[in-house]
């Protein structure tokens, strides 16, 4: 091909495999330059300046017409390595003749060819899968020679930086010829808009009837923004029109899909010439003189007139702006990619309403959430002051609608409302704190049904006196149905591809109101009718006899309140300040890239924890970056804590040149400055209150279904008919790991009991009864003896791993499919893995079952095995993937972008060659992964048995959720109503306590469910039985050890009674306070030192031994000499479902007063703390101050009757041999 430098080319869109995943990469655009003769400029459309992805042009010559279109694509500034671009060898070029010369004008040189270039991708040819084979294409195209290739000069900015400019001249004396005109048929905006060729147009016009609109968003269709913001590309995709069919008055149209590429590119062009004004000097600013609108209206509507375009859609994301509100575009072509200063604009009292022809709005009927149509804009006084500055800055993500550090640079200037929507009915709230300045009540702090956050109330909204609430009352309010806050496309992708690239293009896009919290428009007290119904939800619970479907909804309400405020105050203490720090990168060629720093004055974690996700922004870089916590380690010595944030391989090569643009360095240490903030945890942190507080329990059951049948037994107790089981054998032996075991009877009735397929069941079983035994043994006889898939559940990862172990040892069901999910996160955190964790089964399918799997799938399985097997090694082996070389860097990347889709694929694989006879999950993760999108969702349906194991820990609304989620199976609770109770925040006798987490054994066994009792208990030594019997189980226990199997206590501690294996030592001293409300006590802990250390020189193994403590401050104290001896330290809260040959129990606080003790007081805590040992147990505390409660007073009796109680100076003369 001739060179062309003088001649103009017009771009026809390519097919490409990007390399290094460039279709991912987001985009990072250079601001227009504001000059006088400013032309209309784009990039190239759907392409980001950081693509590695050279663009290839088409030459004509073209008979009447110019068409020119050109384009650069290296980066501002940029100079070196941007020149090189990789392109696909897998590729034909065609040479088209033309039949007709181009008469060209005088800036056309004379050497134009005389044919066109077409570029066409061909298919690659079948191969075994790799990613060396994968990439080896990539690496052939970048080593090609690009001087075939013309390329085209720019003048520089006045920055020096290069500008991606594309200019479009034409000529109307002359039709376009056919394959142009069909290109500019199908992108009538391509001159328009950088992203116009990668969308397809609506054909269809817009009605003109509004009613036949509507401002309603049903949450299942326009879903909540996910904790990962826009980074997924599975929710992105579902941001696109989801409208197909012809609006009706029955069928009514949202206004979101009312949204048009046409009307974001005619706003764009309006706010444009604003700023043109504004640098030419050309700009009058006029005081809006229109009287206000009066208090109390909101003049709206659904469908907007043209004045004279059609206005663009917004939402309020932020009223604690002044007088003002803050708007975000809901149409990603607003702001994107080169206009961001259009993302959040200001809505204040001096806008014009055409409604109404009037200006301002009243702020007490304006809603978070409620949209705006906005016709056109206007400068903020900012904009007025400093154009160019305001401009930049307003240009820069900011983290959220809060983010106040840079100006806004528009207003709007003529708008109208959405005509919003109330709810039917009145939403019920929890009443939090209340906001006391200079003794009055000033706000409520209120957290409502479905939005677990809590918003602040003035009185202004409410229909009462502030000072006559109280803390922890339930409230009623009048609010707008809640909606996503999603920004979206107003336009269909163009294709699949298309598609990816938009998805990938709007990942820096941070969500300015990632919260789903609403303010209401009224508060209410609750009616009498309501108060009476919430005391016989509390009590009997007569209603739901009545009327079990009406129950269904006002139950949904209070569960849904109650658990959005235990998931807010879950968040109280989380930090949401933006840190500015300075971070150390350990080393820039690693993969992918660390940043180090560390953050002052920090008591506690606040949020800081492994795996939470963090935005991240390079100070003077132009795009905020979502990261990882890798690893946080808080110092209780200097209060402080050590991150280190991992960021996606995707941005690495972004990430290095900002560092290197950015950052400094100094003896060889690189280091950078960076603001941070928390982002939202990944769902499996704590999740469980939160995914009730959105669900929508009870489903449409259908009439005679187990769902139905388990919540009438439940709530209406309506017993099923109990039939007969099959005749049980008097005596009944298991094999667990070659030892036989005798049942014994309490538990083969159990077993009798889970064969009669009641909808519901409970087995109430004391602490060492071998719970978790019997359910093992229940779930796999369902499956052997009726074929019953079963899913197996409890409430955290440890004891789904002991549940998953407890199966895997029986050795009469070896041959069954075992599966248990654990996630990432839990992984990283340390839970314990076992043989049949999902990612294992998955890796090995190829292996297993490669005879019977089609190409395809066998493909696809190699694909995910040699992707997870990458991925992994960064999860578990820091440093393997630092020393990358650049073809594994890139195996790597393609790897993590794949493994999502990979996983789903392979799941669903396992599913037909290895379907689980048995899946065990956390509780959350259940509800999470059978929701749509989730990673089991539509294959469990035929899973009809739900055992439950540590059920006094899933709260009650867990139970609903999972009937709803899993309408055809029916249930087995197993748990203990004396042990610890669902975890919470908040007080045991607080309202959101009361109705959102009571455990579900403690419902169960009050509403008189069918229960089993295992009441023999193996754990401990049988004098050990004695107090935890006569305190918590009214002496009901029996013991099942032998006390000559339980002597490694007695002999290794010279103990005061000599035949009772419990030391209670009195200890002097005084515990303080921290600053985050736990407490320590330094001479408790010398003593626990000197306790361990006799053990250890006694010749007791570490790994016999657990230290457990009440409080988490102590537990910090300890925690370098527990790891120093290898000897695990556990709080009490997490302790249940284990045990330690010896336990050495840390009671910690002194010198409270007897109502300040309920959290040492409380039976369900003491009961777990006192029952983890099997041979003997060391109690540490201050005497004097726990005589002062009345469990504590009972136990220090126990022990002074029984000769069992030394002093901390005595500690040595228990461990001196004789």
């Amino acid at each position: 091909m001739q060179p062309t430098s003088s001649f103009r080319k017009v771009l026809i869109r390519q097919a490409f495999i990007p390399m290094e995943d460039s279709d991912l990469q987001p985009p990072d655009p250079e601001p227009p330059v504001m000059c006088v003769d400013h032309k209309e400029v784009m990039s190239r459309p759907g392409e980001s300046k950081n693509s590695d992805v050279e663009n290839l042009f088409v030459s004509v010559n073209v008979s009447g017409h110019t068409s020119t279109l050109v384009h650069d694509t290296a980066d501002p500034g940029d100079d070196s390595d941007n020149a090189d671009r990789k392109l696909v060898d897998s590729q034909a070029v065609v040479n088209l003749p033309t039949s007709q010369k181009s008469p060209l004008s005088e800036d056309f040189g004379a050497d134009a060819p005389s044919q066109e270039t077409v570029v066409i991708k061909c298919e690659p040819q079948d191969m075994p899968f790799s990613y060396a084979n994968v990439l080896a294409p990539y690496k052939t195209a970048a080593a090609e020679p690009d001087g075939d290739h013309p390329s085209t000069s720019f003048p520089e900015s006045p920055s020096s930086r290069k500008r991606p400019l594309t200019s479009i001249t034409s000529s109307a004396s002359f039709d376009l010829p056919d394959f142009i005109s069909q290109y500019y048929l199908r992108y009538p905006f391509i001159d328009r808009h950088p992203w116009a060729n990668l969308v397809s147009l609506h054909d269809e016009p817009l009605p003109s009837d509004p009613e036949v609109i509507t401002s309603e968003m049903p949450l299942d269709v326009y879903g909540h923004i996910p904790p990962t913001g826009y980074l997924s590309a599975k929710y992105v995709k579902r941001l696109f029109p989801q409208w197909k069919e012809q609006p009706s008055s029955t069928r009514r149209l949202p206004v979101i899909e009312l949204m048009r590429l046409e009307h974001a590119i005619n706003f764009r062009n309006a706010s444009q010439s604003v700023i043109e004004e504004l640098v030419r000097g050309d700009y009058i600013a006029t005081e809006n003189t229109l009287p206000p609108t009066p208090e109390g209206t909101m003049p709206s509507i659904v469908l907007p007139e043209n004045h004279p375009h059609f206005p663009v859609l917004y939402q309020v994301v932020n009223k604690g702006r002044g007088n003002g509100v803050v708007l975000e575009a809901k149409d990603f072509c607003i702001p994107g990619p080169d206009r961001r200063e259009l993302h959040l604009i200001i809505l204040d009292q001096y806008a014009t309403n055409i409604r109404s022809n009037t200006r301002g709005f009243d702020r007490a009927l304006l809603s978070v959430k409620d949209f705006v149509w906005v016709y056109s804009v206007e400068p903020t006084s900012a904009a007025l002051e400093d154009p160019a500055k305001t401009l930049e800055q307003a240009r820069i993500p900011k983290s959220t609608a809060l983010d106040t550090r840079f100006p806004y640079f528009f207003r709007v200037r003529e708008f109208v409302f959405v005509t919003p929507t109330t709810t039917t009915q009145r939403t019920l709230g929890i009443v939090m704190s209340r906001v006391v300045s200079y003794g009055a009540v000033t706000s409520l702090k209120i957290v409502f049904e479905g939005t677990p956050e809590a918003v602040a109330v003035s009185s202004a909204v409410c229909d009462f006196r502030l000072w006559k609430v109280e803390e922890d009352e339930i409230v009623s309010a009048l609010s707008r149905k809640n909606v996503s806050c999603a920004m979206r496309f107003s336009e269909y992708p163009g294709s699949e591809d298309d598609q990816r690239h938009l998805c990938a293009l709007v990942r820096d896009f941070l969500p300015a109101h990632p919260d789903e919290g609403m303010l209401p428009l009224k508060v209410f007290k609750l009616t009498g009718p309501e108060k009476d119904w919430i005391a016989d939800r509390e009590g009997n619970f007569y209603s739901y006899q009545h009327d079990p479907r009406g129950s269904h909804q006002l139950m949904s309400q209070l569960f849904n309140a109650a658990c959005s405020a235990l998931a807010a105050e879950s968040k109280m203490n989380v930090d949401k300040r933006t840190l500015r720090v300075t971070a150390t990168i350990p080393d820039l060629d690693a993969f992918p890239l660390r940043f180090d720093f560390t953050i002052v004055n920090m008591s506690s974690e606040c949020g800081w924890t492994n795996q939470r996700p963090v935005h991240l922004w390079i100070v003077g870089s132009r795009s905020v970056i979502k990261a990882t916590i890798q690893k946080a380690e808080h110092s209780r010595k200097d209060r402080s804590i050590a991150v280190r944030l991992a960021v996606q391989a995707w941005r690495h090569h972004d990430l290095v040149r900002s560092i290197s643009t950015f950052g400094t360095t100094e003896d060889k240490v690189r280091t950078v400055e960076i603001c941070v903030k928390l982002g939202s945890p990944p769902v499996g942190a704590e999740p469980l209150y939160e995914l009730v507080s959105k669900g929508q329990l009870f489903g449409n059951f259908s009439e005679g279904s187990q769902a139905e049948a388990v919540l009438n037994s439940v709530y209406g107790m309506r017993r099923a008919p109990t039939g007969s089981a099959d005749p049980q054998p008097e005596h009944e032996m298991v094999s667990v790991r070659g030892t036989s075991c005798w049942l014994r009877p309490d538990q083969m009735e159990a077993l009798r009991m889970a064969d009669l397929r009641l909808p519901i069941m409970a087995i109430q079983g004391a602490f060492g009864t071998g719970k978790t035994f019997v359910g093992a043994l229940a779930a796999a006889r369902t499956f052997t003896l009726s074929n019953e898939y079963v899913i197996a559940t409890t409430s955290t990862n440890t004891a789904v791993a002991h549940f998953t172990d407890m199966l895997l040892r029986l050795d009469d069901y070896k041959h069954l499919n075992i599966l248990r999910y654990v996630s990432d996160a839990a992984l990283m955190e340390g839970t314990p893995q076992t043989p049949v964790d999902l990612h294992t089964i998955l890796k090995d399918l190829p292996d297993i079952y490669g005879t019977v799997l089609s190409p395809n799938d066998y493909a696809t399985c190699r694909k995910y095995q040699r992707g997870r097997e990458l991925l992994e090694s960064l999860m578990f082996y820091d440093d393997f993937t630092v020393d990358l070389t650049e073809a594994e860097r890139e195996e790597y990347l393609i790897a993590e972008r794949d493994i999502s889709d990979l996983t789903r694929k392979a799941v669903a694989i396992m599913f037909e060659v290895r379907r689980p006879a048995i899946l065990c999950i956390t509780t959350s993760a259940l509800l999470s992964s059978t929701s749509a999108g989730g990673i089991f969702f539509g294959h469990l349906n035929s899973f009809t048995t739900l055992i439950g194991d540590e059920a006094s820990q899933i709260p009650e609304p867990a139970l609903v959720a999972l009937a709803t989620h899993l309408p055809q199976a029916r249930h087995i609770y197993i748990g203990d109503t004396y042990q610890l109770e669902p975890h919470t925040h908040c007080p045991r006798t607080s309202a959101p306590v009361r109705f959102g987490a009571r455990g579900v054994m403690d419902i169960l066994l009050e509403r008189g469910v069918p229960t089993a009792d295992l009441i023999t208990t193996f754990r401990a030594h049988p004098l050990l039985n004695e107090l935890p019997n006569f305190l918590f189980y009214d002496d009901t226990l029996v013991s099942g050890a032998c006390a000559e199997d339980r002597q490694m206590f007695l002999s290794a501690v010279q103990c005061p009674n000599p035949i009772l294996p419990f030391v209670f030592v009195d200890v002097p001293g005084t515990s303080t306070k921290s600053v985050n409300k736990s407490h320590s006590n330094k001479a408790e802990a010398e003593v626990c030192r000197q306790v361990i250390e006799g053990l250890l020189r006694r010749n007791v193994r570490p790994s016999s031994i657990a230290i457990i403590v009440f409080y988490k401050e102590q537990a910090r104290l300890l925690k370098e000499f527990a790891k120093m001896t290898s000897v695990d330290l556990h709080t009490v809260d997490s302790v249940q479902g284990r045990e330690k040959d010896i336990v050495v129990l840390l009671t910690t606080r002194t010198g409270f007063r007897a109502d300040r003790g309920d959290f040492l007081n409380d039976p369900h805590r003491l009961n777990v703390a006192l029952t983890r040992c099997r041979h003997g147990q060391f109690v540490l505390g201050h005497a004097n101050s726990l005589a002062r409660l009345s469990y504590w007073n009972d136990i220090l009796n126990w022990a002074s009757n029984h000769a069992a109680i030394t002093a901390a100076s005595a500690i040595s003369d228990l461990f001196d041999s004789e």
